[in-house]
């Protein structure tokens, strides 16, 4: 035994294979500090370029199989495919730092990225001083970090794998007792664990909890935000804290080759547009230390699909053409000229049949959107969220309305099929669904030619998911989107948009009809006049633009999807989400929402819009961002913002028609003309 360490001491690394499982298990205890006499005396004489030591680091078979690491039953669990990429990932001479996976659901990609990190701790680990070795003083930590939405490092799905890791590791059977203590308490104190040798596990929820620490790796794993809407900021914010991470990594440990020690993991499964997987792989694909890992479940999974027949799926890479279903080869390569077939096991046809896209993300692990760039991938979802008993009250789909107009916008709604009457004296109503609750109106505005989309709505009942669990049954609350009405406007030929007419409109809902409007929103053009003269009415106002983020739209399609969105029907609206698109804005980062040249409405070739499509989207994501929280379902109590009321003296027509006569001293000052 002392004869080997000897060896290895002059540089001869061969004596540790030539060590037998016991003397190996020794020599790991003198390293971790836990030996004792003539051994432990002899390796702690080890001594690398810095302090630390030559490595002795496992490979991965024997860290998946070996009893002093996970152990043969958790090896024998461990999927052969996942193995070979753990091998390649963990090879010092490809130098990998960067592992992006991406694929099907539940083909084990959050459980072999935390596996990864595992084995790095245990790499560095294996340092009598890692902080020494890698240029720090003595005693500092090695921070891991995990990426979670929250600021619990409890609920992060990766830790939940790492403290499993940890306890089967006999490597690490030093913290075990301080694991089942943490689990016991179902908390983590300080979010953090401590590991033997300085190393920490710690959260990195955003950029400004992992200053200041000596991170090494960590994984961003979308499955912690998997009962969570994600707006388009907070896509920002996780890749901005990811790219934080890299670059404190590379300045702690970097070397001049831009490259570094560590392994940073993102995983994403197909489902979403996941901005912040395509923004990883667009800006780190090509670096020879990123490699990107992308599998069907079928590829994954052992046995699955072994000895079985398969149909074929043919996938256009052109835009406007959708994936199709085949039984032959023949047909799926003549479906187009710039085909990609893929071979799926029989058994999951009943899936490809019924929602192809869905399936293709899901299981083939293969970024497809319906019809090329269809941003509602399954149209028969937008269908299922129109309510069949419900009416539009706007009478006509498209109101002609502009500056010569002589009428009212309220004599185009039809008040008794939204409302009920309140008072009778003052001929005043209130809505007939959810009459409490808090609203939001989006007005899209346009100036002549294009059209000006309007559309209000409002929190619904709560919809309750039972997720199964081993020890209990989670239930997860979701509220309904209830949509009142959308309204279509257009400007007469020659005319423009009355934007005092949408303004007089809007207090008539609120005064006489009986909307709690707890929110008013405009887009970014022309607005500024409407978003002053509403706010000085008493109402809470807001510029909000659907075309600077997608995170609106992502929003949306996610709602309707689940189909917890319930509207009026609307065929200018429905064909309006149909034909959206989605793309990239010229940096490549940022997803971008658009509507195509023309669009096919009733059989006739029309002028493609999202006017419409505009105002459900802000509507919704302005439901869920600022009022889900605080809403209770069911509750007859609940009830909005009052309506502003008028002023002392003044009559409601009086009010309604206030804004013609607001100076701009007034607008400035803030004063009210009496």
């Amino acid at each position: 035994m002392i004869e080997l360490i000897q060896r290895i001491q002059a540089g001869d690394f061969t004596a540790f294979d030539e060590m037998t499982p016991q003397q190996r298990a020794i020599f790991h205890e003198a390293l971790r500090g836990t030996a004792t006499g003539d051994v432990a005396e002899m390796t702690g004489t080890l001594d690398g370029a810095r302090g630390g030591r030559p490595r002795l680091t496992p490979d991965v078979d024997d860290f998946l199989d070996g009893e002093d690491f996970m152990g043969t039953d958790f090896g024998d669990e461990f999927w052969p495919v996942w193995r070979n990429e753990l091998e390649y990932v963990l090879a010092p001479e490809n130098n990998i730092n960067l592992w992006l996976i991406r694929g099907s659901m539940g083909g084990g990609k959050s459980y072999s990225g935390t596996a990864a990190l595992v084995y790095k701790m245990v790499e560095v680990s294996n340092y009598v001083d890692p902080a020494r070795e890698f240029g720090l003083a003595s005693g500092t930590h090695i921070v891991f970090g995990l990426f979670n939405a929250t600021k619990y490092l409890a609920e992060d799905v990766n830790y939940s794998y790492l403290s499993l890791f940890l306890s089967k590791c006999n490597y690490f059977a030093s913290v075990r007792d301080q694991i089942r203590e943490m689990e016991r308490k179902k908390r983590i104190r300080g979010n953090v664990l401590d590991l033997p040798k300085g190393l920490r596990i710690a959260l990195a929820s955003d950029q400004f909890m992992i200053l200041g620490k000596n991170l090494f790796g960590g994984i961003l794993d979308e499955a912690n935000w998997r009962d969570k809407i994600l707006s388009a900021e907070e896509h920002d914010k996780i890749y901005g804290t990811f790219q934080a991470t890299l670059r404190r990594i590379k300045t702690r440990f970097g070397d001049s080759k831009g490259g570094f020690p560590g392994l940073m993991v993102a995983v994403s499964s197909e489902r979403e547009m996941s901005p912040t997987m395509d923004r990883l792989c667009d800006e780190y694909g090509d670096d020879p230390g990123t490699h990107i890992t992308q599998f069907s479940i079928w590829d994954t999974k052992p046995k699955i699909g072994d000895n079985e027949n398969r149909f074929y799926v043919a996938i256009p890479q052109q835009g406007g053409i959708p994936p199709r279903v085949f039984e032959d080869r023949e047909g799926a390569e003549a479906y187009s000229d710039n085909v990609e077939i893929l071979m799926v096991p029989r058994r999951f046809k009943p899936d490809f049949e019924a929602d192809i896209i869905g399936a293709l993300n899901d299981l083939a692990g293969v970024r497809v959107d319906s019809g090329g760039n269809k941003v509602f991938y399954l149209p028969s979802r937008i269908a299922e969220c129109a309510d069949t008993s419900r009416v539009n009250p706007i009478k006509g789909e498209t109101i002609v309305h502009g500056m010569i107009s002589k009428s009212d916008i309220a004599e185009y709604f039809d008040t008794e099929a939204v409302c009920v009457l309140s008072d009778a004296i003052q001929q005043t109503f209130k809505p007939r669904h959810f009459p409490n609750a808090t609203r939001v109106l989006h007005t899209d505005l346009s100036k002549n030619q294009d059209a000006t989309g309007i559309v209000c709505g409002c929190l619904g009942n709560p919809v309750v998911h039972q997720v199964g669990h081993e020890l209990r049954t989670v239930s997860l609350p979701e509220h309904m989107i209830h949509i009142d009405f959308m309204l279509r406007l257009v400007a007469p030929p020659g005319s423009k948009i009355h934007y005092a007419a949408i303004r007089k409109f809007i207090v008539w809902l609120n005064q006489i009809c009986g909307f709690h409007l707890g929110l008013l929103s405009w887009d970014g053009f022309q607005s500024e006049d409407s978003l002053q003269i509403m706010e000085q009415k008493g109402f809470k106002v807001a510029e909000f633009s659907v075309d600077r983020k997608p995170g609106p739209y992502l929003t949306l399609r996610d709602v309707m999807q689940a189909v917890r969105l319930s509207m009026p029907q609307h065929e200018y609206a429905a064909t309006e989400l149909e034909n959206l698109r989605q793309g990239h804005k010229r940096n490549r980062k940022t997803i971008m929402i658009d509507h195509p040249k023309t669009m096919r409405l009733g059989g006739k070739l029309v002028g493609g819009s999202k006017d419409v499509a505009d105002g459900l989207a802000a509507v919704t994501f302005q439901l869920i961002t600022q009022f889900a929280m605080t809403h209770v379902a069911n509750d007859p109590e609940q009830v909005g913002p009052p309506p502003p009321k008028p002023m002392p003296g003044q009559s409601i027509e009086a009010f309604l028609q206030k804004d013609e006569r607001l100076t701009m001293r007034e607008l400035v000052e803030g004063k009210v003309q009496k």
